[in-house]
């Protein structure tokens, strides 16, 4: 049976190695990314003692000195794309710099969503709403657990997330109001800072893609995947249906129906809005 570890080593408060099945990766800073170290092999390194499990990295190891520094703030245009915070894409244990896309500038502060499809989850959890519609209200949604909890924990340092302007859900029409930190756009917002399918197709991370994210089917759309919104918009006339979570599938069209809230497939597109400036 193949020996199974993902732990990771920790030196002189540094994260430089992580063994996983048969083989030893070690972080290389000058690229950023882990690297098969092939001078040692699992069956090594398989009795040493290696730190803590993966849930703990961010919290037990500072990796900012391997992140770039924070963007200036003559690069914070709307359509640029700035790199802020660290989360896995490619790896459980890979940290990469995320990409966001600034979606509109108001002074000193941006409003900006990751370039990609960086979570693959449900957006509720299907097997507790049944019988309990207040599960698919953003308020209560596994959607927003993981956004403000999850992600926001791993993927911002500490200066990172004073920068974080909470940001008021304005159009959610069920469940309270709420002001997070990380968020997720609505149809409406979508669809004005994305205006043709094209521009509002968006691809998983590698690491999305193998935990099983929903993709197209078609040659134009197979590299793509479905991606969440806020529910309760109503904004082309729909009059019914609106608690149902909505979603851009991988064609860039919008969808929702009862069906969505069974797709544990789909994933999160996150949303922050930042202050870049002193104003």
């Amino acid at each position: 049976m193949e020996k199974q570890i993902s732990y990771d080593e920790f030196l002189n408060g540094q994260v430089v190695k992580y063994v996983e099945s048969n083989g030893v990766y070690q972080f290389n800073p000058m690229r950023r990314t882990w690297e098969r170290d092939d001078a040692l092999t699992a069956e090594f390194a398989w009795d040493r003692s290696y730190g803590e499990p993966y849930p703990q990295l961010r919290q037990k190891v500072d990796v900012s000195c391997d992140l770039p520094p924070f963007p200036h703030a003559s690069e914070f245009q709307p359509g640029s794309t700035v790199l802020i915070g660290a989360y896995p894409q490619r790896s459980p244990h890979d940290f990469s710099p995320i990409a966001w896309i600034v979606l509109e500038t108001r002074g000193s502060t941006a409003l900006c969503i990751s370039r990609g499809c960086l979570i693959t989850s449900g957006y509720c959890d299907p097997r507790k709403v049944y019988g309990r519609p207040e599960l698919l209200w953003w308020e209560n949604s596994m959607a927003r657990e993981i956004c403000n909890h999850r992600f926001l924990d791993i993927a911002f340092s500490a200066e990172e997330k004073t920068r974080l302007i909470p940001r008021e859900m304005r159009s959610v029409q069920l469940g309270r109001q709420c002001a997070d930190s990380v968020f997720l756009l609505s149809e409406q917002v979508a669809y004005r800072y994305f205006p043709s399918s094209a521009h509002r197709q968006a691809r998983p991370s590698p690491l999305a893609r193998s935990e099983g994210a929903f993709m197209g089917w078609t040659e134009d759309t197979e590299v793509c995947t479905s991606w969440w919104l806020l529910p309760g918009e109503n904004a082309y006339g729909i009059p019914d249906g609106s608690i149902y979570p909505k979603a851009i599938l991988p064609t860039g069209d919008s969808q929702f129906h009862g069906r969505n809230i069974y797709h544990t497939d789909f994933t999160l597109r996150p949303c922050i809005l930042i202050q870049f400036g002193n104003d």
